[in-house]
């Protein structure tokens, strides 16, 4: 599963280096490279959910799993929205810092790929239910499938749309994948990630988004003053989460749970300090 997990991110630049060229490949290679911000979060937070989901699931604790789940897949909302947001204000700004103005023909993809991760960011979430329910053979028939999805997508769309192609066949698979897991375990297991939180994120976003987008129009070339922008609007984010209740007590006693399984001092004193 893990092997054919990792060809389908990146049989398409495979693809590209047969249907195209190497400097194709490398165009997209930076496009893919950044958009993996929007599943970094979620990689990063799936091995620390396991040993705090796994012991109630072993209880047959099934709400307390449904509702560990859903505070999981709200903070991957929330981390990834203004991501999402900084990336899609300013792609060609980000592709020029990190790789140079060579690769600005990434944008178009960059932007493709970042809403196709972000759309796909509960994937792994739902995956870690199919494995606590050990359902790997349901895994590995997903991932083959989506594998061939992707394949082929690549094969029909490469060639009329270069790597703008590649990138939307990416993005299709990769919805298609996180529509299956919704399905499935919703059938299986009436697991239901999407709460009324979801929308209060949204709604928490359209200030800062304003914002970014205002600067962006007023000082489209002063790098500091956008930056200023993005980290305003990053308070202005974080706040309205606060004002609107997106987060409550559940939060709290999940990401107690989450300090301790991390076993760093550091975060154990930070949630002290907000604690009392």
């Amino acid at each position: 599963v893990t092997i054919f997990g990792y060809l389908n991110g990146w049989i398409d630049t495979f693809i590209i280096g047969y249907l195209l060229n190497n400097y194709e490949v490398g165009l997209y290679n930076a496009a893919f490279l950044v958009s993996q911000f929007l599943i970094l979060f979620p990689n990063v937070l799936m091995p620390l959910a396991l040993p705090i989901v796994g012991p109630h699931f072993a209880r047959k604790e099934f709400k307390d799993v449904d509702l560990i789940a859903k505070q999981i897949a709200k903070w991957i909302i929330i981390m990834n929205v203004f991501v999402l947001i900084v990336i899609l204000s300013f792609p060609g700004t980000v592709i020029r810092i990190i790789f140079g103005t060579k690769y600005f023909a990434s944008v178009s993809p960059l932007v493709i790929l970042s809403i196709g991760f972000f759309i796909s960011a509960l994937t792994p979430l739902l995956l870690v239910f199919l494995s606590l329910h050990k359902k790997t053979k349901l895994i590995l028939f997903n991932t083959i499938s989506i594998l061939a999805v992707n394949i082929l997508l690549n094969f029909l769309l490469i060639p009329k749309y270069g790597i703008v192609g590649s990138a939307l066949g990416t993005s299709v698979s990769n919805l298609m994948l996180l529509a299956l897991l919704v399905i499935e375990t919703n059938t299986l297991y009436k697991t239901n990630l999407f709460s009324l939180n979801m929308i209060l994120i949204g709604i928490s976003s359209i200030l800062p988004i304003l914002l970014i987008m205002i600067s962006k129009n007023l000082f489209p070339h002063h790098i500091i003053i956008l930056s200023i922008a993005v980290g305003i609007g990053f308070v202005i984010y974080l706040l309205s989460l606060l004002k609107l209740r997106v987060m409550d007590n559940n939060d709290k006693n999940v990401l107690r749970a989450f300090v301790e399984k991390a076993n760093i001092n550091i975060l154990r004193y930070i949630f002290r300090f907000i604690d009392k």
